[in-house]
């Protein structure tokens, strides 16, 4: 944008004065055009870009989940389509309980009998027929028969995996008959569509007079001459560059410190224009010691860069 602006300005001074000339063209009007043009420049470093700052790295994200199943085994039916909408508590797929369902019946049969050979030792030790290690034994091994029976009954309950959210799953690579291992234990991910959000990247100096109420305006590039609206969240007061891992290397003697902050932004929703994660674009976001000038200027430079959308934008 900065750029379109300067070569306007040279076009417009080149039309006054050199091709229609309108006017004369002097050494006084050569200092006073750029000085206007410098002191331009220094109100958008120091004051615009401090009180009205304006992100041009700014993307949607939301949460995303790994899908994984509760045991390695085979997958007996799939019920989704990537990049197709899922509701709550759809149908994702369905493991294939065979094995579980087996050893359930069996499990439950050597608890039968544990339980009767119990029985058995706790008539039998008072007495002094039956030795109390045997009981303390007996009653182990029911106790861990138990836990296998509850353990296999679980997996058989548990063989359909729902969705947890509104959302979708961009990539499905599974399908009947494919073997599910705990090496790679991610099914698939998904995407949730409940709660969307953009994060823009925006420098320190003017993350201090961001607070959480501001009003935003988006031009997001896949919705070319629209202007979506919305308010700050929260300012993400942290910062990846400056964090020291646990290592037993001794810390190195330079640090590399991070020049910008996140920030956190709700869009108001829009029916034509829903938000996809990974979509990228721009933001303004209107300070409360922004004045109506500079509002003004910010409304324009946002505007602008949404129709550049409609073009390849380099800048």
């Amino acid at each position: 944008m900065e750029i379109l602006l300067t070569v306007a300005y040279i076009f417009l001074i080149r039309l006054v004065f050199f091709d229609y000339k309108w006017l004369k063209f002097n050494i006084y009007w050569g200092v006073g055009l750029s000085g206007f043009y410098a002191a331009m420049v220094l109100l958008e470093i120091v004051i615009l870009g401090q009180v009205s700052p304006l992100a041009k790295e700014a993307v949607v994200q939301g949460y995303t989940l790994p899908i994984q199943s509760q045991w390695p085994g085979y997958i007996k039916e799939v019920y989704v389509e990537p990049n197709k909408p899922i509701k709550k508590g759809d149908k994702l797929y369905l493991m294939d309980t065979t094995q579980w369902a087996n050893r359930l019946e069996q499990k439950k049969a050597e608890l039968i009998k544990a339980q009767r050979l119990l029985k058995d030792a706790q008539r039998l030790t008072p007495t002094g027929a039956m030795a109390k290690e045997q009981l303390l034994l007996r009653t182990e091994n029911v106790n861990h028969l138990k836990a296998e029976v509850e353990k296999a009954q679980y997996n058989v309950d548990h063989s359909l995996v729902r969705a947890p959210s509104n959302g979708y799953s961009p990539i499905v690579l599974i399908k009947p008959g494919v073997f599910h291992g705990m090496i790679n234990k991610r099914v698939m991910t998904f995407v949730c569509t409940d709660k969307l959000w953009i994060v823009a990247k925006v420098p320190q100096q003017a993350v201090r007079n961001i607070k959480a109420g501001d009003k935003v305006e988006a031009a997001l590039e896949m919705y070319p001459g629209t202007i979506l609206y919305g308010k700050v969240l929260n300012v993400i007061w942290a910062v990846g560059n400056a964090q020291v891992n646990a290592s037993t290397n001794l810390p190195a003697d330079t640090i590399q410190p991070a020049k910008n902050f996140y920030v956190k932004i709700e869009l108001d929703p829009k029916k034509d224009c829903p938000l996809h994660y990974g979509a990228s674009g721009s933001v303004v976001i209107y300070t409360g010691k922004a004045s109506f000038v500079f509002k003004l200027i910010r409304r324009i430079e946002i505007r602008s860069e949404a129709f550049l959308n409609y073009i390849y934008n380099p800048f």
